[in-house]
C-alpha cells in the first residue's frame, strides 16, 4: 500500500490533472471561434490573442504536468491562470457558472498542493 501512495499516486494525479488541462486546450484550439467568443462576451478586447494565449497555457502546462517536467512551476502557472480566468470570465449571477467557479477553486487547491510537493519518491519499488 505504501508503494502505491508514495510512488504511483503522485504520477497518476499529475497525469489526470495535466490531462484535464491538455484536453481543454485541445478542445479550445479545435473550437477556436467559441474560445474567442468567450472573451468577447465578457467584454475583453482582442479576444483572439487572449484565446490563443489561453490555449497555449493550457496545452503547455498540461503537457508539463503529464510529463513531470518542472511540475512545481507548471502547477503554479496553471493555478494562477485558472484563478484569473475564473475571476474575470465568470458571470456570478448564474448558478451554473457559480458552480464552475467553485469547481475551479477546487482545481486551484489541487494545483497549489501539487506545487508544494517535493520532487522524487520516498519508496521506489524494486523490481
Amino acid at each position: 500500500m505504501n508503494v502505491w501512495i508514495d510512488c504511483y499516486a503522485p504520477i497518476v494525479g499529475r497525469i489526470f490533472v495535466g490531462g484535464f488541462f491538455l484536453w481543454n486546450g485541445i478542445q479550445a484550439a479545435l473550437n477556436f471561434p467559441a474560445a474567442i467568443q468567450l472573451f468577447t462576451i465578457h467584454g475583453v478586447q482582442h479576444g483572439m490573442y487572449w484565446a490563443a494565449a489561453m490555449i497555449a497555457v493550457e496545452v503547455v502546462g498540461g503537457i508539463a504536468l503529464v510529463m513531470g517536467y518542472q511540475t512545481k512551476w507548471a502547477a503554479l502557472g496553471l493555478a494562477v491562470f485558472l484563478l484569473l480566468q475564473s475571476t474575470f470570465l465568470t458571470n456570478f449571477g448564474s448558478d451554473p457558472e457559480l458552480n464552475l467557479f467553485v469547481l475551479n477553486l477546487a482545481l486551484i487547491g489541487g494545483l497549489l498542493y501539487m506545487s508544494s510537493a517535493k520532487p522524487g519518491y520516498k519508496n521506489r519499488p524494486s523490481y
